[in-house]
């Protein structure tokens, strides 16, 4: 299949993952249930890549390199240790997709000059999109009141490093004080983390820590006159956080420091599990200290790091953040414009997925990698 036709067919499921919340908007407006949908385009975008690979070959990333390799340790240990089941399956495919989608990633990049503006109206669409989206949850949620549950899983701060790039710091404005009433603080972590980011570069160090300044001061204010409202609860629990009450701890954390605990008293049953890891298709029992849920047993955390830990150990995971960090840094003052906003969208899932189930579940976090990555074999 020609390079083209497999780009093409690319950018649409980009479109498609970056506005992947319709599935919110299905469940809690209508009560249909758009999971499927929701594994569909994340499937399709790794088949793809798999089509791309079978066509044009596998360029390999350091990262991506030592993950494979210790992954082969970890399938054969796993495949004694805890047999052959959906858990197992669901780690190699942890394992494949990095090293499909990081190698499509730097194939896109070496041919970004063709795509570019089209990946750019994909970018801007997919803000639009979300910008509805996220105005339908306030309108039905605040105002008319039929959607009950609260939170609402924008991917405004994803599409962040395009407002800059296009220099479009009010609609940035507007965008996140729209993400505020979304609920989630992670979101708009990462969207001041990027503003940051950006402003810092234009301002002198006494304008940039009287911006920071200015910053926190707002939103301590803010934050104390509507700490009770929905669109501060969360903030407030981590504020009201009791670190050593494990029910105000999980309140606090929406339920992963649960993950943690347990992923941890897991692994105290067999000290030489932080050295080596569980391997593929283990699993441990979940208990929510919120008492909002029923235990479970789970196979991943939501904190990245935690995830890998119990997958392959305490050492291979430092080495590998230290890849993924090396990755990161390298070129980090580029005055490519493009090269920028590809790392500025890397950087949205990267610091997203210390908190989300960003690494082991979403193929585009791999692809921004591939197209920052400079090194390859």
């Amino acid at each position: 299949m020609p390079k083209s036709i497999l780009f093409k067919i690319f950018l649409l499921l980009l479109f498609l993952n970056y506005t992947i919340n319709i599935v919110d908007i299905g469940f809690y407006l209508f009560g249909l249930n758009l999971t499927i949908y929701q594994k569909f385009v994340s499937i399709a975008i790794v088949l793809i890549a798999l089509i791309y690979f079978l066509n044009y070959g596998l360029r390999i990333s350091t990262p991506t390199l030592f993950l494979f390799i210790f992954s082969i340790f970890s399938f054969f240990y796993g495949f004694y240790n805890n047999g052959l089941n959906l858990f197992f399956l669901s780690h190699i495919y942890s394992i494949l997709m990095p090293l499909l989608m990081v190698s499509f990633g730097i194939n896109f990049k070496f041919n970004l000059d063709k795509y570019f503006h089209s990946f750019i109206k994909v970018l801007k669409y997919s803000f639009i999109v979300n910008i509805i989206f996220i105005t339908i949850y306030i309108f039905t949620h605040y105002f008319i009141h039929i959607w009950d549950y609260f939170g609402f899983a924008t991917n405004l701060a994803y599409l962040t490093p395009l407002l800059f790039y296009k220099r479009k710091y009010r609609i940035f404005y507007i965008s996140f004080i729209l993400d505020f009433f979304s609920g989630k603080r992670m979101t708009l972590l990462t969207s001041v983390y990027l503003y940051v980011r950006e402003k810092q570069k234009s301002l002198n160090i006494l304008k940039f820590l009287f911006f920071i300044f200015l910053f926190l001061s707002i939103s301590f204010l803010i934050f104390l006159k509507y700490q009770d409202s929905d669109s501060l609860s969360r903030i407030s629990n981590v504020v009201n956080v009791v670190i050593s009450d494990e029910k105000s701890l999980s309140i606090a954390t929406s339920g992963r420091s649960d993950e943690v605990f347990n992923l941890i008293e897991k692994m105290n049953s067999n000290k030489f599990s932080y050295y080596i890891g569980s391997g593929f298709g283990a699993s441990y029992l979940s208990y929510d200290y919120r008492g909002l849920e029923q235990s479970e047993i789970k196979h991943y955390a939501h904190i990245s790091p935690f995830y890998y830990i119990f997958i392959f150990g305490v050492p291979f995971t430092l080495i590998f953040y230290f890849f993924l960090f090396k990755s990161v840094l390298k070129n980090k003052n580029t005055d490519n414009q493009n090269e920028l906003l590809l790392r500025g969208l890397f950087m949205s899932y990267f610091i997203m997925s210390f908190f989300g189930s960003i690494l082991f579940v979403s193929p585009i976090f791999w692809f921004y990698l591939g197209t920052i990555i400079k090194k390859n074999y």
